[in-house]
């Protein structure tokens, strides 16, 4: 596991507010199995992009899961970048997860995470908000104030 810190070269905390918003919105599309998913994002007010997003057809061993993740860096984009590439990853690693028992699995990843960021200094933060989507159910996991909204649409409808 990689770590991080929000400081310049110089060790000093680095700023991170512009003197205008950059309203670039950044868009992608996926899709995978029937399944389409769009991500969007823009900057506003920060010097850097500081909220990263995770989109992961399949989460072994459960290759029909998909993974869909939003995480909203705090003064700095590293602990977001970090989550995002450490939290699927600390889920699976659990026993619940491999039990069968998704919720208490995506807990403990959380923990987990949690526990890896402060080990390796992680100076900024993120909040997160978690989808994994399969077959027969959706399971939605948050830290912080992250929430989600769900759309399902089918042919017969919304």
């Amino acid at each position: 596991m990689g770590c991080s810190s929000s400081r310049d070269e110089n060790g000093e905390v680095v700023s991170f507010e512009r003197s205008e918003p950059l309203l670039d919105f950044k868009c992608k599309g996926f899709e995978h199995g029937g399944v389409q998913v769009a991500q969007c994002a823009v900057q506003g007010w920060r010097k850097t992009m500081e909220d990263v997003a995770l989109v992961q057809f399949g989460v072994p061993p459960r290759e029909d899961t998909l993974a869909l993740g939003v995480f909203d860096g705090h003064s700095g984009g590293d602990a977001a970048q970090f989550a995002q590439e450490e939290l699927i990853g600390h889920i699976k690693e659990t026993d619940e997860w491999r039990r069968g028992d998704v919720s208490t699995g995506c807990i403990n990843g959380f923990m987990a995470v949690d526990v890896s960021m402060r080990k390796c200094g992680v100076q900024s933060g993120t909040t997160a908000v978690l989808a994994l989507i399969g077959p027969e159910d959706i399971v939605v996991a948050n830290c912080g104030d992250s929430r989600s909204v769900l759309r399902w649409e089918t042919d017969a409808g919304r």
